[in-house]
């Protein structure tokens, strides 16, 4: 069974400046997402966060995680938004 990771995990694995799950060609940074995505492995490998470190990956410039600071404030932002949708 595949272990998910937490969202602190998530958060501080992924460069600041990603937001392709918005479908953007660009990056926050502006780099061309397709430019800097090794599309001859499968999955594909982004510079864009560090899921698999034992997998190389290709390099960006750009890319940034966020610091442990920001990552606390992201969950403490995502946990309250959860509460707010159930209700809690």
């Amino acid at each position: 069974m595949t272990k998910l990771p937490i969202i602190a995990e998530q958060h501080a694995s992924r460069c600041i400046h990603l937001n392709a799950a918005r479908g953007d060609d660009v990056c926050g940074a502006g780099v061309r997402i397709h430019e800097v995505v090794d599309k001859s492995v499968r999955p594909h490998a982004w510079p864009c966060w560090l899921d698999d470190p034992a997998r190389s990956s290709p390099t960006c410039r750009m890319r940034r995680l966020p610091t442990a600071e920001e990552t606390v404030a992201y969950v403490a932002q995502h946990e309250a938004t959860m509460r707010a949708r159930i209700g809690y």
